[in-house]
């Protein structure tokens, strides 16, 4: 059994392997989704870089994560806030407030249970730039107040993929489909897919 009308996903650094995914085969993926998503623009800074080949080397990764883990379930306020000082440009203690509480809860419980692998320390590895070898409909869903990935990212996607589309949201962080503007992010990726059809 085969598959027809894939959209394929990409969001954070995975962007760059769906874009690779989507230009190596034009005949299977339909359209392409990019949300939040690094360009082939250096990523992320030199401090970032160096602290997260330390933390997130396979000897080490685990207990980055169990660490994380104990500090959700003993200060999950505290936690959380200090996460978002990295995930968002709006101010810890004021994304904080502009989540509710089950919002909170759900973050918590996703940044509380991840664990990346090498996920992350093949994140660090530049890869070939294809943007211009896509040829798909493509969908770009990005932030304002993203802290991982800037908005030069998605300008950079939209200028580069011929044809792509660029939805800026106000979404309080990185994880644009949690919070008070995840409605943004699904109306644009429902708007997408309805018009890939």
């Amino acid at each position: 059994m085969g598959y027809r009308d894939v959209a394929a996903v990409g969001v954070s650094a995975g962007g760059r392997t769906a874009m690779t995914f989507a230009a190596r085969h034009p005949g299977l993926v339909h359209g392409l989704i990019l949300e939040s998503s690094t360009s082939f623009l250096p990523w992320p800074d030199p401090f970032t870089r160096a602290i997260a080949r330390i933390a997130f080397r396979p000897h080490l990764e685990r207990g980055t994560w169990t660490i994380t883990r104990l500090l959700f379930s003993r200060w999950p306020a505290f936690t959380l806030k200090g996460m978002l000082s990295s995930l968002s440009t709006i101010p810890a203690s004021i994304a904080y407030q502009r989540f509710d509480e089950t919002e909170r809860t759900r973050l918590i419980g996703l940044l509380s249970r991840m664990r990346s692998g090498q996920g992350f320390a093949n994140d660090l590895c530049m890869s070939a730039d294809v943007t211009q070898d896509v040829r798909q409909p493509t969908l770009v869903v990005a932030s304002r107040f993203d802290a991982v990935v800037s908005r030069e990212h998605a300008q950079s996607l939209v200028s580069r993929i011929k044809g792509a589309e660029l939805v800026l949201t106000n979404s309080l962080s990185h994880l644009i489909w949690i919070g008070p503007h995840a409605h943004e992010e699904q109306q644009a990726v429902t708007s997408f897919l309805a018009r890939l059809r």
